[in-house]
């Protein structure tokens, strides 16, 4: 991991995260240290994303939420511990 793109200690909320675009993300974010959250409206989806992150040690979390409810996304903030 290069030094100079070093996310340790922070997190990233990947919106539909498990998508392939939205998975690519999560995982270059997580190779560079991040915490990831994905949120998507299909957690089976999400699975090989997680997978894939966790064979090298990154910490990742998915949720099933719909993101036009305020409600939900500030409980997934909060459970990250984000707010």
């Amino acid at each position: 991991m290069s030094k100079l793109f070093d996310l340790s200690g922070k997190t990233a909320i990947i919106i539909g995260g498990n998508s392939t675009l939205g998975g690519a993300m999560a995982v270059g974010l997580a190779e560079h240290g991040a915490s990831i959250t994905i949120v998507c409206r299909n957690l089976e989806k999400a699975e090989p994303v997680e997978e894939r992150i966790q064979v090298f040690g990154g910490e990742v979390k998915s949720f099933q939420v719909d993101v036009t409810s305020e409600e939900a996304l500030l409980k997934v903030a909060d459970e990250r511990r984000l707010v």
